[in-house]
């Protein structure tokens, strides 16, 4: 997938989440919501159902990690660092390939 329907895939996303938080205890609001954003409600109601998949679970571990390794060294460390820990880190496996651009 492109960058373009990634893109628009993580505006839907915060699109949803924005919606279910404004329309807490407000009946109708969720309708008008979905109108302006221009989704339909079985859209809205599927995203919302389904389940995570393999990759998105694997992608979520490793920010955590990323994130982890990032504060316990007081958020001043780089890439490289980081990089470096996540490959001796024993709760994670770096199983893509990672390369540095020449």
């Amino acid at each position: 997938m492109g960058n373009s329907a990634q893109g628009v895939k993580q505006q839907r996303r915060l699109a949803y989440r924005a919606i279910k938080e404004v329309s807490q205890n407000n009946h109708g609001a969720i309708t008008l919501l979905l109108g302006i954003v221009g989704v339909s409600r079985q859209a809205y109601n599927k995203y919302w159902k389904r389940e995570e998949t393999p990759k998105e679970t694997k992608d979520k571990l490793l920010k955590k990690r990323i994130m982890y390794w990032y504060e316990l060294n007081t958020k001043t460390i780089g890439a490289g660092v980081i990089l470096t820990n996540l490959n001796m880190d024993t709760k994670i496996t770096l199983s893509r390939i990672l390369c540095k651009e020449s």
